[in-house]
């Protein structure tokens, strides 16, 4: 998984630059985006780092870091 894909696809969802992207930036409060935003984001993630990652799993991430942790801890697509 290249972490730096998985930024870049971040902050195309986000629509900011990458070295915006704040591992502690929460996605409601520092984001402002909603559950469908976070829904398409996930995907986006699931994308870049060719990975699937658990809907119970993705619902309980609050930030950025979590998310990453996630990608990295996912089995590959397939």
């Amino acid at each position: 998984m290249s972490e730096e894909a998985v930024i870049a696809a971040i902050a195309t969802e986000l629509e900011i630059a990458p070295d915006a992207v704040l591992l502690e930036g929460e996605f409601d409060k520092d984001y402002g985006i909603d559950s469908l935003d976070y829904v398409r984001l996930v995907m986006a993630v699931e994308v870049a780092a060719g990975v699937r990652i658990e809907d119970k799993a993705a619902a309980k991430a609050r930030n950025v870091g979590d998310l990453l942790r996630l990608a990295r801890e996912s089995p590959p697509a397939g």
